[in-house]
């Protein structure tokens, strides 16, 4: 899978917790996707920080989505270019803009 140079996505296979395989074995999936979706929220500026840091670019979005029948999450970060200067790309002014 290649993304664009300012996206990284992040693909989870077994991504099922024990609640949530619970949740699955009951048939309860719109109550699965739901907390998933609240959990997905909750740990969306934890996530920003773990990218940015990691990249050392400001993610501008965060994209999330779920699959319970087959335990795949991917989440999307798509990132602020990275500066070009004399044809190299450097660090972008890191997090100038707000989101």
């Amino acid at each position: 899978m290649h993304a664009a140079p300012d996206a990284l996505v992040v693909l989870l296979e077994d991504a099922l917790n024990v609640a949530e395989r619970t949740l699955l074995g009951l048939g309860e999936i719109d109550r699965l996707r739901d907390s998933r979706l609240v959990v997905q929220q909750a740990l969306e500026e934890p996530a920003r920080s773990v990218v940015e840091r990691a990249l050392g670019r400001q993610t501008l979005a965060y994209i999330t989505g779920f699959d319970p029948s087959r335990g795949v999450a991917i989440n999307v970060f798509t990132l602020k270019p990275a500066a070009v200067v004399n044809g190299d790309h450097g660090s972008a002014d890191r997090f100038g803009d707000a989101r």
